[in-house]
């Protein structure tokens, strides 16, 4: 049985993805997101897990338990990301209201940090068993944002 880790299940790809999968019996699914809502539990085959990604110590914690509880992962699915929809500078506000650095960092931790260090973390558990595995990045252009 292959052992499939998804990030961002929470989102509208990330629900996707997971509905797609829980169908399957051939695959566990490990469905993890920082704002956890208990979906599809009726599937003996689902587990979620509910994590900040960009945070080392939790990313550290999370794969302590994943790998005590599935002993592998054969395919990683990067899907976690955000947006923050603002104009760089609005003029139009008289008080001249910025996209603020905070915003700008929260962003690329939530869309950059987050893939990488699941991988760091992945990676060890799908070498421990010697088998083909599987890491696909990706998100969506924007889901909610930018219009």
């Amino acid at each position: 049985m292959k052992v499939i880790l998804i990030t961002g299940c929470n989102g509208s790809i990330g629900t996707g993805l997971i509905n797609h999968f829980k169908k399957k019996k051939e695959f566990k699914v490990i469905g993890v997101d920082k704002d956890f809502q208990k979906k599809n539990l009726k599937f003996s085959n689902v587990s979620y897990f509910k994590t900040d990604l960009s945070n080392e110590k939790s990313q550290k914690k999370l794969f302590k338990q994943i790998e005590k509880k599935f002993n592998k992962i054969d395919i990683l699915i990067n899907n976690a990301g955000i947006i923050h929809n603002s104009l760089l500078v609005n003029r139009l506000n008289k008080t001249y209201k910025m996209h603020s650095f905070k915003e700008w960092k929260k962003v690329f931790s939530a869309n950059l940090d987050t893939a990488f260090l699941t991988c760091i973390y992945a990676i060890p558990l799908m070498i421990k068993k010697k088998t083909n595995g599987l890491i696909i990045n990706f998100s969506s252009i924007s889901a909610k944002g930018n219009i």
